[in-house]
């Protein structure tokens, strides 16, 4: 046996192996270039009030790039949405709600399952210490990332998953431990339920929202970042080529629409007919168009939906005389967020998904 001195030495180094490795992975990655870093240009942006400095020439320079451009997006804010608010600022428990919102009820029910399980019969210190092992960057991943004013949906916390899956793992024999055959098939069938849910969506998973949140239907009402990123763009021509409208009003997101063939017009903020393709990120937080400029016609649901994301209109004038009735003597379908800890919405140069 070791002593304490030895122990504390061999873990060092250890340690130092480790990281050298993972530094060597990550130059190998970049082709072992060696390249000067600009800290006044990031990633092709120019940082505002910053003077051009050149550093280096540096190993994995894009690599370094990176991650000094997420450094200062996090420290501006970016421009979130959660339960009909949007912010700058973020919110202690964004990504608290993600996690409720956007995984499976068959992974929380096997959560449940397996912490009842404990409580029945509590498992051996080794098997405690495991489970926290596991669970500690997936928590520490979680605060950090909810101490930030940069949220941007549940995929910044998807480096967590494969450690809380792991977790979840001993559920099966946990669970035949301490309900028997009740509990074994209980397990099997959450395992079925969730990947059931996670496939009715296919092949549309960004916009997977588990029935807390109303499907994939209703989720944006309650969380539209990071899921909608103009993703049904190309179905969009599709449509349109095969529908022929004559006038189409879209509220586009990101990227380019008309490289996939989608003509349109910008959406008028007062009541016009033609059709309208909404993207449910542009209804709910608005970036390219005014605040509530078009809550005059999601006071109804969309005639049809592409990919869950992109909401489609046919507005005649018996529609638009409808609306104008309805307005403000029932509850809209959907509208826009109301600004809680937010400027105005800043323009499409200011902003782009990371």
């Amino acid at each position: 046996r070791a002593a304490p001195s030895g122990w504390r030495r061999a873990a060092a180094r250890d340690a130092l192996l480790a990281a050298l490795a993972l530094l060597l992975a990550l130059w190998a990655v970049y082709g072992f270039r060696l390249e000067l870093l600009d800290r006044a240009s990031l990633c092709g942006k120019e940082v505002e009030g910053a003077a051009h400095t050149a550093l280096g020439p540096l190993p994995f320079t894009p690599w370094i790039e990176g991650l000094l451009k997420q450094l200062q997006h996090g420290r501006q804010g970016h421009y979130g949405y959660l339960f009909g608010r949007t912010g700058y600022t973020g919110w202690w428990w964004f990504y608290l709600a993600a996690l409720a919102l956007k995984t499976t009820l068959g992974a929380q029910a096997l959560l449940l399952l397996r912490l009842l399980a404990w409580a029945r019969r509590p498992p051996a210190r080794a098997r405690l210490l495991t489970d926290l092992l596991l669970l500690a960057y997936p928590l520490l991943l979680l605060a950090v990332m909810s101490a930030g004013r940069t949220q941007l949906g549940i995929k910044y916390l998807l480096p967590a998953f494969p450690l809380g899956l792991l977790a979840l793992a001993p559920a099966l024999p946990d669970a035949a431990a301490a309900f028997g055959g009740a509990g074994r098939a209980l397990t099997l069938a959450l395992l079925a339920l969730g990947a059931a849910e996670s496939l009715r969506v296919h092949p549309h998973h960004l916009m997977f929202f588990n029935l807390w949140a109303g499907g994939p239907e209703g989720g944006p009402r309650y969380l539209v970042v990071g899921d909608d990123w103009g993703q049904d763009q190309r179905r969009l021509a599709e449509w349109q080529r095969e529908h022929r409208p004559w006038r189409l009003h879209y509220t586009f997101f990101s990227g380019n629409p008309r490289h996939w063939g989608v003509n349109y017009e910008n959406p008028p903020c007062q009541p016009r007919i033609g059709f309208y393709a909404l993207h449910a990120v542009e209804v709910h937080r608005p970036k390219r168009t005014p605040r509530g400029c078009l809550d005059w016609l999601t006071v109804e649901p969309p005639d049809e939906r592409l990919g869950y994301s992109i909401y489609l209109y046919s507005v005649s004038k018996d529609r638009i005389r409808r609306l104008e009735e309805e307005r403000g003597r029932v509850a809209p379908f959907w509208s826009s967020a109301l600004p809680a800890n937010a400027p105005a919405a800043p323009g499409p140069e200011e902003e782009g998904e990371p």
